[in-house]
């Protein structure tokens, strides 16, 4: 059964404005909340600092709060993508390391303060997670996808679904047939 161009049509609009929803309204929205969570998280290491628990002076102190910062500056561009590309070409680089410079700030503070400053880290160290995946076209396409997919009527999604076969199966038509042939000779 071919579908009719009017499907096709619906299909591509659909297409178009779930890929602007993702480009504008889903990722703003996103990074949003990423930011004011790390608002939050910020003021709460501030609202510890106020409170006379350690110092504003204290290196663990200043570089958290540094470290936030960045994150609240550049928060728009992390991603899963983002973070793979940082991982590998970062791996040369000891002396701007987060974690030396951590465990150099942390040494010799009681335990109660080390402990409430690596939770600090460790809430910061989520929040940047959760904005990796969630700002990811991956997982978009992994796991909101499927949901919507899921609640889109039937009737649609079977016409949806033969538009994409039709189009794929018309465009794949020389390699599905190398394929089949390839099978054949094989299932011999």
């Amino acid at each position: 059964m071919r579908p009719t161009y009017s499907e096709i049509f619906v299909f591509c609009i659909g297409l178009g404005l779930f890929w602007f929803a993702f480009l504008t309204v889903y990722r703003k929205f996103t990074i949003d909340i990423f930011r004011q969570k790390m608002f939050e998280l910020r003021d709460s290491v501030f609202d510890y600092a106020a409170r006379g628990n350690v110092s504003f002076d204290h290196p663990a102190y200043k570089l958290l709060r540094t470290a936030m910062n960045g994150f609240l500056r550049y928060g728009h561009k992390i991603s899963l993508f983002e973070l793979f590309i940082i991982s590998i070409g970062t791996r040369d680089i000891k002396k701007v390391s987060f974690s030396k410079q951590w465990n150099k700030a942390l040494h010799g503070i009681p335990d109660e303060q080390r402990e409430e400053f690596e939770t600090f880290r460790k809430n910061m160290n989520e929040l940047i997670v959760l904005q990796a995946f969630a700002g990811s076209p991956f997982f978009l396409c992994t796991v909101i996808a499927p949901i919507a997919t899921i609640a889109v009527p039937a009737r649609l999604y079977k016409s949806i679904k033969e538009t994409f076969y039709y189009r794929a199966s018309r465009w794949l038509r020389i390699p599905i047939d190398r394929v089949e042939s390839t099978a054949l000779v094989y299932g011999k």
